[in-house]
């Protein structure tokens, strides 16, 4: 599975069981001229290098693809303080644990608070 998208198409990583994220990728689809690749983490396994991939495109650290309200404090504290090698690991195997929705685009990638944040942000795709 490729992650990085091209010209014209956007990555959708998200979690099918939550609702507004589901909405999210609705509006995504409607977007004319515009492919949407689709990973649901119940479904797709990310692997390190994928995980690595979308922290580059958003230029952030492992640690801030963690979703702390989807942990336990201990466990999030514990993750926060680990090599980025062994967080990929964790979120590898873990993947309630990612931080979703993420938008990968090559103009701009964003972790989308909710469906509204497209309009927010202005992202257009060209």
């Amino acid at each position: 599975m490729h992650i990085k998208p091209k010209a014209g198409e956007a990555t959708y990583i998200f979690d099918s069981f939550d609702m507004d994220e589901r909405k999210a990728l609705i509006y995504l689809k409607s977007i004319d001229k515009l492919k949407v690749k689709e990973i649901d983490i119940n479904y797709s396994r990310l692997t390190e290098t994928m995980l690595m991939d979308i922290c580059d495109k958003l230029s952030i650290q492992p640690k801030f693809l963690i979703n702390d309200k989807k942990l336990k404090k201990k466990i999030f504290e514990d993750l926060s303080n680990c090599e980025n090698e062994d967080i990929l690991t964790y979120l590898k195997y873990n993947p309630k644990a990612i931080l979703t929705p993420i938008i990968l685009a090559i103009e701009k990638s964003y972790i989308i608070k909710n469906p509204y944040d497209f309009i927010k942000k202005g992202m257009t795709f060209n």
